[in-house]
């Protein structure tokens, strides 16, 4: 890109912009949902603006409320750097999260820029962290892809 003060064709056919999204869906106890992922080259890096999460209601309940880690809440979107197992289940903490507190909606900022730029695989991914617990969710939300030349 130039320092003219505007973006020019092949300055702007290097931006795009990626959903991060899921419509209203069941999360089962204990269960995550890969919503996108992608592999984020040297020299390249996006950027997260805003999303959000909305819990609109408990689906059903197996007994005494659990939580799988206590960092969170009993549904969380994660942004997770590096590989993850076959069951599409985090492996360790996210670097980035939207947690849920129970029924409503929960978003990130949107007046802090949030920018990754390491080379790495990255998933988001959208997380029922109880074990007992099912819950509906819904995902809104782009993140900002800026490609290199």
């Amino acid at each position: 890109m130039n320092n003219y003060g505007y973006i020019s064709d092949d300055g702007l056919a290097r931006i795009l912009s990626v959903p991060v999204a899921c419509p209203q869906t069941e999360l089962r106890k204990g269960s995550s949902i890969v919503l996108t992922s992608f592999t984020l080259n040297e020299g390249e890096f996006f950027r997260v603006r805003f999303i959000s999460l909305y819990v609109p209601r408990l689906v059903a309940t197996h007994g005494a409320y659990a939580k799988k880690t206590d960092r969170y809440g009993p549904v969380f979107l994660g942004l997770y750097s590096g590989q993850i197992n076959n069951a599409n289940a985090p492996l360790g903490a996210p670097i980035f999260a939207v947690s849920a507190d129970g029924v409503g909606v929960f978003a990130s900022s949107p007046y802090v820029l949030r920018n990754f730029s390491s080379a790495d695989l990255y998933t988001f991914m959208v997380v029922n962290n109880t074990t007992n617990y099912d819950y509906d969710a819904v995902v809104t939300g782009t993140l900002r892809l800026f490609l290199s030349a």
